[in-house]
């Protein structure tokens, strides 16, 4: 599968991540770990790593930050020797493919990374 298919699915998934957020789905600790983080001057950057077979071996990178409550995309296709969050192509394809189940029930979304992003601020 190509790297388009990778960040259509990967700006999809944001997008819905950011309307759970923003309409308060996102059931503690998270809101903790996203306050918390929204909460600095110097937003902190997380690498992200797509894979599809392995996740040891990733097929694709972002990089995103959380900027006013919300998750904002700030590079892509750059490799992260320690990704915080590594997600599956399929896992965004299951998103895509059923985005209110995820809405409805953002613990689907697999943040758990975040919470341990939250101890230590990632520059």
């Amino acid at each position: 599968m190509d790297s388009g298919s990778h960040y259509h699915d990967f700006v999809h998934a944001l997008a819905l991540i950011n309307i759970a957020i923003g309409a308060r789905h996102v059931v503690l600790p998270f809101d903790q770990a996203i306050d918390e983080q929204s909460r600095t001057s110097d937003p902190p950057e997380f690498g992200v790593a797509i894979y599809e077979e392995s996740p040891e071996d990733p097929v694709d990178y972002f990089t995103i930050r959380l900027q006013d409550g919300r998750f904002v995309l700030t590079q892509h296709g750059v490799p992260h020797a320690a990704p915080d969050w590594v997600v599956s192509a399929e896992h965004l394809r299951e998103i895509f493919r059923n985005p209110l189940r995820f809405v409805d029930d953002p613990s689907r979304f697999d943040l758990s990374w975040l919470q341990s992003c939250s101890a230590t601020v990632v520059a």
